[in-house]
């Protein structure tokens, strides 16, 4: 729990007929995140009692037990701690992604096989936290998008309703992480690109339609460069960059602009969303 406090966590201890229950909340640049992980520790002298030659190190749970935390909305990290050695490893339970052997519910115990490669030391304590703040608000996104309002009196009043669920997600995730303030670039972005803005206002007139349409774009562009960089999900890269498109005043921005060629988007060979402005001989 100490490596937790180090980088920020809020922790509670909770003792289980189970090894020991921590709930923790990450933070970010010393404000908590409205979220808490479940973190559920199991001690040993030795993390070799956890090794079998077949499944490297595992770890056998009630499939009860397993189940509670795939269908959790709150991601579970298990930790196999050696306690002479201080070192251990973890495995990040997030719905039905978790490894493990025969996973039924029919079974009355099912294993949770673990990476070797995945030690819990401080420095992945802080990606731990990254991980598990994309899931939550990725989470809020999609719900937001599925909500099935059968109380709204037409359609378009429910897929209000979703949007401003969705929306207000996005917009606390951008505001969160210096995007945006008050639906309005940021100063910290500002200060970022500072000599950008500036050649945009000189080549245009300072506030007029063209400018806000390149200061968009440069805004999309680094907050792409950021999707990709960070594991943003794509549910919650898509609504983020409708989300900023709104921002600047321009509806449906990104779909006319990526029918004019003017950003693109795409897949990477890994499968990844990708976000570009093409080289052209003029910005006019």
């Amino acid at each position: 729990m100490s490596m937790l406090v180090a980088d920020g966590w809020a922790c509670d201890t909770v003792q289980s007929d189970y090894g020991e229950d921590i709930i923790a909340q990450p933070s970010w640049r010393g404000t908590l995140d409205p979220f808490r992980v479940h973190i559920q520790v199991k001690g040993s002298q030795s993390l070799s009692n956890f090794f079998t030659k077949r499944h490297g190190y595992s770890l056998v749970v009630p499939t009860d037990l397993l189940l509670k935390w795939v269908h959790a909305l709150a991601p579970t990290i298990v930790i196999l701690w050696d306690t002479d050695a201080a070192c251990g490893v973890y495995h990040r339970i997030a719905h039905l992604n978790t490894i493990v052997d025969d996973l039924s519910v029919d079974a009355k115990r099912s294993r949770i096989v673990f990476d070797q490669d995945n030690a819990f030391t401080t420095e992945c304590v802080a990606d731990l936290g990254w991980d598990c703040r994309l899931l939550h608000y990725n989470q809020l996104v999609i719900i937001g998008t599925n909500i099935d309002d059968v109380y709204s009196k037409s359609k378009n009043a429910a897929e209000r309703k979703k949007a401003v669920v969705a929306h207000t997600a996005a917009e606390d995730f951008l505001t969160r992480f210096g995007f945006i303030e008050n639906e309005l670039l940021s100063e910290s972005f500002k200060t970022e690109h500072t000599a950008e803005l500036a050649r945009i206002r000189r080549r245009y007139k300072a506030f007029s339609k063209k400018a806000t349409i390149q200061m968009c774009v440069l805004f999309l562009k680094t907050f792409g460069q950021m999707c990709n960089t960070q594991g943003v999900p794509l549910e919650l890269c898509a609504e983020c960059m409708s989300l900023l498109a709104n921002a600047f005043w321009m509806e449906k921005f990104i779909e006319s602009e990526v029918q004019s060629g003017r950003v693109c988007m795409g897949l990477s060979a890994s499968g990844r969303h990708t976000f570009w402005v093409p080289p052209t001989e003029s910005t006019h």
